[in-house]
């Protein structure tokens, strides 16, 4: 990317990562209010702003919704918006720590208006589903890493203590490599969504 130029890539990355949680915000807001024009112009900038920094999952999938929205397919956007959210705020996420080693980061979105504490948008329960399903179905590969990924994605939000503790009993499950003991506490979380 950008010819090997590092500078130039961890800059399109602080461009990304700036506007992220405002454009997934964004993102929701246009699917409560049932406009697709708006939605349209968010997942084609997505889309871009994505294949600028080699995100191509969060691309394509990008890139998917914005056929659907051309096309009128409603009921898929509605389906594949949350998953879309997820995997752009777990990039997100994992983005943050390289920007701040290069001093990057830039300030924190203020509290409020559907934020949380850090500047990220709330989890809506569609979210926290999305997050299990994909949890439960790394588990099952017996893929740590991955799972461990998504554990310390919403261990980022303010969770009731219940919720919290359950996360930790999974992750000390999957740090045992006891999969199957870890994926059982997450189909009961996804059975009281």
């Amino acid at each position: 990317f950008y010819g090997g130029n590092t500078q130039q890539l961890l800059h399109m990355m602080q461009f990304f990562y700036e506007d992220g949680y405002g454009q997934m915000k964004r993102m929701n807001r246009c699917m409560d209010e049932k406009d697709a024009k708006a939605y349209l112009y968010e997942v084609h900038a997505l889309k871009g702003l994505a294949r600028g920094i080699g995100a191509e999952n969060l691309a394509d999938r990008a890139e998917r919704l914005e056929l659907a929205c051309k096309a009128g397919m409603t009921d898929r956007i509605v389906e594949e918006n949350a998953a879309l959210v997820s995997l752009y705020r777990t990039l997100l996420t994992a983005l943050e720590p390289v920007l701040r080693q290069h001093g990057l980061v830039g300030e924190a979105a203020e509290p409020g208006d559907g934020m949380d504490p850090h500047g990220r948008s709330a989890l809506t329960a569609e979210e926290w589903k999305t997050y299990l399903e994909q949890l439960r179905e790394h588990l099952g590969m017996l893929e740590q890493n991955p799972s461990r990924n998504i554990l310390a994605t919403l261990r980022q939000y303010s969770l009731e203590p219940s919720l919290s503790g359950k996360l930790d009993e999974i992750a000390a499950e999957t740090d045992a490599f006891e999969f199957e003991r870890a994926e059982a506490i997450v189909r009961d979380l996804l059975a009281s969504c």
